[in-house]
């Protein structure tokens, strides 16, 4: 019996390809195999899958009506991706194919600990004056080249980024972890800032994340996120890509009020806090214990996470053609290599990437002895 022959496909293909069968069940869980390194490209269509099917399970693919299995048989190299994906509305620009990342020459192994991220991607905002076109697309790519660097990465896209989930996806990430793991959380969307209930903010102001959900008053604000880092166990390494507008204070997810206008072929990534938004953020929390954020900027030193904002305070974080700006730069550099590359190095590679004029500046902010430790590495690996 011949060897069968594959093409590398992105996640996006793939999902058009199980798209043409009509499962009996959603298949949401698919891990990607690298079994054969063929030397010639050779798809053809249900072929192709159904000689998947047959080796890895010794059962025959009758027709297409055949239900999807429970289950996909572990990869050789933990490196699936679990979508949690919305129905196919979503209004991103499709992009082109991310190329597979080669993980470093360190094992990602057992000994080296576990991998895993949480990406969050929102375009789809019920209100069509909040909807993005770029959101979505970061989320998948930042799934993607995290699989290629040895993570096991979440998915939450659109409908499925509520603020409920969100949480929980979050904390899970965190309480599931355990000393030398490296875990990530991303997100992609709008943030807004707004009125400090608890009198705890120097400005009289919460930032925060958008959910799906927020003009429910459901806005993931800085106390939610630093309620749940709080918890981060001790040598886990934590770091937090956020690109979303005025994200740059640590763990302080922000944006509001009259700002430039962008580019017309731009799109600024934030919400204007509204009365209406106000109130709901009100009642929202009224029913939410109050709870306080891990720290303010004068307080970075103590921190014991990463994170890598897409701007500055007093600036906007941007999309266009199907992307943030700075999802689209950090990636790159990523893709390029992290061997030996310290957290101040991709932060000082990430402002060349934006150039002499730059229409936003991405930020650091970390303790300063962490700066110089290597980006995406165990704890127990940088002493």
């Amino acid at each position: 019996m011949s060897t069968p022959t594959f093409k590398r496909v992105s996640l996006a293909q793939f999902q058009q390809i199980i798209r043409q069968f009509k499962f009996t069940r959603w298949t949401t869980s698919v891990c990607m195999h690298h079994t054969w390194r063929p030397r010639r490209m050779d798809f053809r269509g249900h072929e192709t899958i159904g000689g998947m099917w047959r080796h890895h399970t010794g059962r025959r693919v009758r027709n297409a009506e055949d239900p999807a299995p429970a289950f996909w048989p572990s990869p050789i190299r933990a490196s699936d991706i679990e979508v949690q994906d919305p129905p196919d509305n979503t209004p991103s620009t499709p992009l082109p194919n991310t190329p597979a990342v080669r993980p470093d020459k360190k094992g990602y192994g057992p000994v080296a600990g576990r991998r895993r991220a949480l990406c969050v991607g929102v375009d789809a905002y019920p209100d069509a004056g909040d909807r993005l076109g770029g959101c979505v697309n970061d989320a998948r790519r930042w799934g993607q080249v995290l699989a290629g660097l040895g993570f096991q990465a979440t998915l939450l896209l659109d409908g499925q980024a509520s603020h409920a989930a969100i949480e929980r996806g979050l904390r899970r990430l965190v309480t599931d972890s355990r000393p030398g793991d490296v875990i990530v959380f991303h997100f992609s969307g709008h943030g807004t800032r707004v009125d400090d209930l608890d009198g705890e903010e120097d400005d009289g102001l919460d930032e925060a994340l958008c959910p799906v959900d927020f003009r429910t008053g459901a806005l993931f604000l800085d106390d939610d996120i630093g309620r749940i880092l709080k918890d981060v166990p001790h040598d886990v390494n934590m770091t937090l890509f956020v690109d979303a507008c005025h994200s740059g204070t640590v763990t302080r997810f922000a944006v509001g009020g009259a700002k430039p206008r962008p580019p017309d072929d731009y799109r600024a990534r934030y919400v204007k806090p509204t009365p209406q938004l106000q109130e709901a953020h009100r009642r929202f929390r009224a029913k939410v214990p109050a709870t306080r954020a891990i720290a303010g900027n004068d307080e970075a030193a103590g921190l014991a996470h990463v994170k890598f904002s897409a701007c500055q305070d007093h600036e906007l974080a941007l999309e266009s053609n199907g992307s943030g700006e700075f999802t689209r730069r950090a990636l790159q550099i990523l893709q390029g290599g992290i061997a030996g590359l310290t957290h101040a190095q991709f932060q000082a590679r990430l402002l060349t990437a934006f150039g002499s004029l730059p229409r936003q500046n991405p930020r650091l902010d970390c303790a300063d002895d962490i700066k110089t430790r290597d980006i995406l590495q165990p704890c127990r690996n940088l002493a």
